[in-house]
């Protein structure tokens, strides 16, 4: 049976096909271009939020989170002690997920789900996970919809003010003041609302779940896209770092992109997130099956699967020896188990050095993380992070090695329970 490594080299698929320095560079460069407008595969999107000052206490405020698959509501206020307290939660699907679904209706089943919250605060904050355009006033005009979305009569559309429309046609309530904002900027300042005063020099907002992003502070001095007078010295940006465009990948990641919706786009995303990295495995298990480094059963066996997760991926990197998961079944011997896990894990580990360099880059773009006593902090959210196999631990060596040794910055990494919501009500408070 031939030998993985040569293949996993071939194909692009090791962590060393990838330049570090050479990342963090193509990183720098698309950051700077869309900050200053010019054609970039990285929106740099402006939040118009920067929560400065402190998040008022025993205020209430209603938060809305619509993520990829489902739409929350609750009620939040912060007690005498700053610690978040939740009512009237509510969990349901997201509008568009089971179906098509028109304007009017999308932003009529958001009022329906807010009936038990409508009441209780004149300010919103509003977590929408999707690439929006977002103006002075905090209201958000949806770019388009990613994760399987269908409701693409909204795109182009107010969120907040729709949104209002919706309210005042189900309840007659007056319009509530609504902040709309990135789940990944929320997660940001979920982790600054929650560290403290003093004890980071910077924060960065990190998805790495179902799809992947960053946010980050930068001086308003330094965004030429803003179509307002900015009233802080920092402001909030979206990166849509899922866009990036600068990794080419190598022939497997290709016929990966060309056979997803919308090949031309967010393959940077398409080769490190939680929605991907099942498929790119398959794909990659396939081409090696056919090339001949896996036995009969087990080559006939991936040729002929149509689908896999990366939960199901995973499951064998953790457990490779588990008798009852059926690549241990369908492999012939140990070899065929080894090179498996290689394929695999190569492919998990290169993933952990495109997420550190995306994390790199913003630090060096930030400034800050020079003195280790108040590192940087990253604000890490996503299941895909935490528990796929050894792609936290990798991804925080690549950053100590590259980073830290190399460049003298120093980061830390937070995780804030419920950050999209915490950071939606901390927007809708001080916003």
């Amino acid at each position: 049976m031939k030998d993985i490594d040569g293949f996993l080299a071939e194909k692009g698929l090791l962590p060393e096909s990838v330049s570090f320095e050479e990342g963090v560079a193509g990183f720098l460069t698309e950051m700077e271009r869309g900050l200053h407008g010019d054609s970039s595969s990285l929106a740099m999107i402006p939040a118009w939020v920067a929560a400065e000052g402190e998040v008022p206490k025993e205020k209430p405020v209603i938060v809305l989170d619509a993520g990829g698959t489902n739409f929350r509501s609750a009620t939040f206020h912060f007690n005498s002690d700053g610690e978040p307290v939740m009512e009237h939660f509510s969990k349901s699907a997201m509008p568009g997920t089971g179906g098509p679904v028109g304007r009017e209706s999308f932003f009529e089943q958001i009022a329906e789900k807010m009936e038990a919250s409508v009441a209780d605060a004149d300010t919103i904050g509003f977590c929408f996970s999707y690439p929006t355009e977002i103006l002075p006033n905090r209201d958000g005009r949806l770019i388009r919809f990613t994760k399987e979305v269908e409701a693409p009569e909204v795109e182009g559309a107010l969120i907040g003010e729709s949104l209002n429309r919706a309210l005042l046609k189900r309840y007659g309530s007056s319009p509530k003041q609504i902040t709309v904002l990135n789940d990944t900027v929320a997660t940001m300042l979920a982790g600054k609302a929650r560290s403290g005063e003093g004890r980071y020099s910077g924060y960065i907002g990190f998805i790495f779940g179902t799809g992947t992003n960053c946010s980050y502070l930068e001086r308003t001095d330094a965004i030429g896209t803003l179509k307002a007078p900015a009233t802080g010295a920092y402001m909030a940006i979206n990166m849509e770092t899922g866009g990036y465009a600068g990794f080419l990948g190598g022939e497997i990641d290709r016929d990966f992109f060309a056979s997803t919706d919308k090949p031309d786009l967010f393959h940077f995303e398409k080769m490190i997130s939680g929605a991907y990295l099942g498929p790119l495995c398959l794909a990659a298990a396939v081409r090696a099956s056919r090339e001949g480094f896996f036995s009969a059963s087990l080559a006939d066996f991936f040729q002929a699967k149509q689908s896999m997760t990366t939960m199901e991926m995973d499951r064998y990197l953790h457990e490779p020896r588990d008798r009852e998961h059926p690549f241990y079944q369908k492999a012939s011997n140990d070899e065929d188990r080894k090179n498996l896990f290689l394929l695999f894990d190569s492919i998990v580990a290169r993933a952990a050095k495109l997420a550190a360099i995306s994390l790199a880059a913003v630090v060096l773009k930030t400034g800050e993380g020079k003195d280790p006593t108040v590192p940087v902090a990253i604000v890490a959210d996503g299941t895909t992070f935490y528990k796929t196999w050894a792609l936290a631990e990798r991804t925080r060596c690549y950053l100590f090695r590259e980073l830290t040794e190399k460049h003298g910055r120093y980061v830390r990494f937070l995780s804030v329970d419920n950050a999209p919501v915490i950071g939606a009500a901390v927007a809708g408070l001080l916003n």
